[in-house]
């Protein structure tokens, strides 16, 4: 009875906490973009604002670690968004209307057909931050910060 309690309690805490601290497994096939290199968005000139540097936030509404970010995210794009042009990136299928009540209803929402946006950028997993300067040049790629709840205020990287 022991070991079916410790078995019970072991996996709750697999599911729950211990698989998230694991690093996301880089894909075979994964190609790195080079910070400085040019990408060209998957945006109409009607989207596209030639003034501001852009915040890609590579989002998914079923990732619990995307769900994690989302205060630490809404904070960057409230203290940042008259300087950076956010935009929020969801995988192909995933519900636009979820990861708008979840974020916010007045940052676009871009699915990422066929991974055009995450090839562009070289992103493999979300929460992932990208950063495009004004000169359409990738300025940063990667984690929001050190920690998985972005409890770290001296580690924001993005």
């Amino acid at each position: 009875m022991l070991a079916l309690l410790f078995g019970g309690i072991s996996y709750i805490f697999w599911q729950e906490e211990l698989r998230y601290s694991l690093p996301t497994p880089i894909p075979e096939d994964y190609q790195e973009i080079a910070i400085g290199t040019c990408i060209e968005l998957p945006l109409t000139e009607a989207q596209w604002n030639p003034q501001k540097a852009q915040f890609l936030h590579f989002f998914n509404p079923e990732c619990p670690c995307s769900r994690f970010n989302a205060n630490h995210f809404m904070d960057l794009a409230r203290s940042f968004g008259e300087e950076l042009e956010f935009r929020i990136i969801i995988p192909e299928g995933a519900s636009e209307e979820r990861t708008q009540k979840l974020l916010s209803k007045n940052i676009p929402v871009h699915q990422d057909i066929e991974g055009k946006w995450s090839l562009l950028t070289g992103v493999y997993a979300s929460p992932q931050a990208v950063i495009i300067d004004s000169n359409q040049a990738l300025y940063y790629r990667g984690n929001y910060n050190k920690a998985r709840f972005c409890t770290f205020p001296g580690s924001n990287y993005a």
